[in-house]
């Protein structure tokens, strides 16, 4: 199946165009799908596709219905 995309939510977004680099050092939630990551800050390489939660990051999942 298709990987459904990465939504980010945050505020005070740092973002670098040339590099394809976004960062927060704010509450970020990250939404894939039925995943979603809750954490303090955030840094993303766009490029090689990492997201990475910087602090007391956790996170949940609902299981897929058959």
């Amino acid at each position: 199946g298709r990987t459904p995309p990465v939504t980010v939510d945050s505020a005070n977004v740092s973002v670098w165009p040339k590099q394809n680099r976004i960062a927060t050092s704010a509450p970020t939630r990250l939404t894939q799908g039925s995943i979603t990551m809750n954490g303090i800050g955030m840094r993303a390489d766009l490029n090689s596709k990492q997201l990475e939660l910087l602090h007391d990051s956790h996170g949940s999942f609902l299981p897929r219905q058959h």
